[in-house]
């Protein structure tokens, strides 16, 4: 028997009824077939992004998304970026859908998650889900504390805050309230670094934490020097090139984490409006030009 999901609504918005009838609709059509109907909505579903799982589980269901042989998205679409998402895992999958939405990309960091999970690159175990409190759950279950806690569309260090417990987390949602987060493996470090692309140029900045915060932000206090190119091994800085060519940025700031514990570089996340730095960058922007 064929299964087959629609997947549309919020369950924070009341669509089940709606859905359900959306559900007897398409399998009354569907009746002459060997062929199953369930639906969710889509805050509950959950993404897992890393080099190791890149998945999503239909929690109404208790399913993977694996599980269906084909996907609809029917019904209000509350949340474009989820569905976004989901297109593009789907295809990534190759699990037939329709319809697609992976033209919509959003402004927020859940595209360059996906675009790192497709390449392979390795980076911290990313959690999220539109449901803060499945997302807590999938914390607890996945990941060890500290863990780190991000707004979807934070930049210079907004919205970002180290959680040491499950109530850090909880309190973290609760003082956003209207902001999605997701939920990210800490990488324990004082410093980082970041691949600065502009057009085929590029120079490395390694980036050092002010006394008493993880953040390795400028905004956030930050100490920044430029570095020899050859200071991250030239593979590292090729993986850069290709999730830059990847998000389609001419001008973007890669940042990147040692991992002492098995001695590897991992990538947390890409910025398109990255801050620039003299000297060097004058002449990248003007060989731009020529």
């Amino acid at each position: 028997m064929k299964q087959i999901l629609l997947i549309g609504g919020m369950e924070a918005s009341n669509d089940t009824e709606r859905m359900l009838r959306f559900c007897d609709e398409f399998q009354e059509i569907l009746s002459a077939s060997q062929v199953h109907v369930s639906f969710c909505h889509y805050d509950e579903v959950s993404f897992i992004f890393s080099s190791e799982e890149y998945t999503v589980t239909d929690h109404r269901n208790n399913r993977p998304l694996t599980f269906y042989d084909k996907v609809f998205f029917k019904g209000p679409i509350p949340k474009t970026y989820i569905a976004y998402a989901l297109s593009r895992y789907l295809g990534y999958a190759k699990i037939p859908y329709a319809n697609d939405y992976a033209a919509y990309k959003p402004l927020n960091k859940i595209p360059q998650l996906i675009d790192m999970s497709e390449l392979g690159l390795r980076f911290p175990i990313t959690l999220y889900s539109a449901n803060k409190d499945k997302l807590l759950q999938l914390t607890e279950k996945i990941l060890s504390f500290p863990v780190v806690v991000k707004s979807i569309g934070g930049s210079k260090g907004q919205r970002n805050a180290l959680a040491n417990t499950v109530n850090d987390v909880k309190e973290m949602f609760k003082k956003y309230r209207s902001f999605q987060f997701f939920v990210q493996e800490y990488i324990p470090c004082n410093d980082d670094f970041r691949v600065l692309i502009i057009g085929k140029q590029l120079s490395i900045l390694h980036r050092y934490s002010a006394k008493g915060s993880y953040l390795h932000n400028m905004a956030q206090g930050a100490v920044v020097e430029i570095v020899p190119k050859d200071t991250l091994p030239e593979e590292v800085v090729e993986q850069a090139r290709l999730l830059a060519a990847k998000t389609r940025l001419q001008i973007a700031g890669v940042d990147l984490v040692y991992n002492p514990t098995n001695k590897s570089y991992y990538f947390l996340e890409i910025n398109s409006q990255p801050g620039l730095y003299p000297p060097d960058v004058q002449k990248f922007l003007m060989a731009m030009l020529k």
